[in-house]
């Protein structure tokens, strides 16, 4: 069992994926929880869901179902794509995908499903 997205950004178990949001997040200053799990709190640094609305979404978004829709999905894009060099080279190529399935989930307008 495993995250399934719409327009190709992710295909892979749950934990991956949360290791995947860790690895974003030490990227742009954000902790995000390392155990799924527990009743950890994502911390944000002062103002980043108004800097970054797009990545905040992604922080926030449930892992199993749910949508993100069109506008923001640009917004995400964008955003992963400038941080992709501040990400640990392993998860470098996970960022770019994840960043071109929302982009072409945009394109299409459509939103990008979890499930």
């Amino acid at each position: 069992m495993g995250l399934d997205t719409s327009h190709g950004a992710w295909h892979g178990p749950y934990s991956q994926f949360n290791r995947f949001r860790i690895a974003v997040g030490r990227a742009c200053g954000v902790r995000y929880p390392e155990d799924p799990f527990s009743d950890g709190m994502i911390e944000f640094p002062q103002g980043f869901g108004n800097t970054y609305p797009g990545l905040y979404e992604f922080f926030c978004h449930s892992d199993c179902d749910g949508e993100i829709d069109p506008k923001t999905c640009v917004l995400l894009g964008d955003e992963l794509l400038r941080l992709t060099p501040y990400v640990e080279p392993e998860w470098r190529a996970s960022v770019d995908r994840f960043a071109l399935g929302c982009l072409e989930a945009a394109k299409a307008d459509e939103p990008l499903e979890f499930g």
